[in-house]
């Protein structure tokens, strides 16, 4: 080894001295404007509807594919969770571990106070041999919803088209 090359130019000589800066952008690709920002109260309001109604807030600020994508992908876990006999969490002032499963599953926002009122999906049944794979799926679909709600608000903000 030769303490004057550095340990790249050793391994890769064909690279040489040329180097490519990860901070500029590639002349390539073509640079997209945002949208338009709109009002903050539509913004809110998208974003607590995209919250309690998965895809509602995408639908509001027009994006109606993406919406009901969301909408669909969102409710069909939510559902094959439920048929997989999985149950919802409730926060346990006795287990404060509950509490994280308890706001995954309070990401389905409307959903999950109406089942949680009703006392529906609450009843832990280890008998069955699918109940794992429904919490899972009832997890996911409350973290899912999360991210819908932040995607809404970046299409609100512009920073996402």
């Amino acid at each position: 080894m030769q303490g004057s090359e550095s340990s790249t130019e050793q391994i890769f000589p064909e690279l040489g001295e040329e180097r490519v800066s990860i901070q500029e952008p590639s002349p390539s690709l073509p640079q997209e404007e945002a949208a338009p920002a709109i009002s903050r109260w539509l913004l809110f309001l998208a974003c607590a509807l995209a919250y309690l109604i998965p895809g509602a807030g995408h639908i509001i600020l027009g994006r109606w594919i993406r919406g009901l994508l969301c909408t669909i992908s969102i409710f069909a876990m939510f559902a094959l969770g439920m048929w997989m006999q999985g149950h919802l969490f409730i926060p346990n002032s006795n287990d404060w571990l509950s509490v994280f499963p308890a706001f995954a599953n309070a990401g389905m926002g409307a959903t999950y106070f109406i089942c949680w009122y009703s006392g529906y999906g609450l009843e832990i049944r280890s008998d069955v041999l699918t109940f794992e794979y429904g919490n899972t799926f009832l997890l996911v679909a409350g973290l899912l919803n999360y991210l819908v709600v932040l995607d809404a608000f970046d299409i609100g903000v512009g920073r996402k088209r």
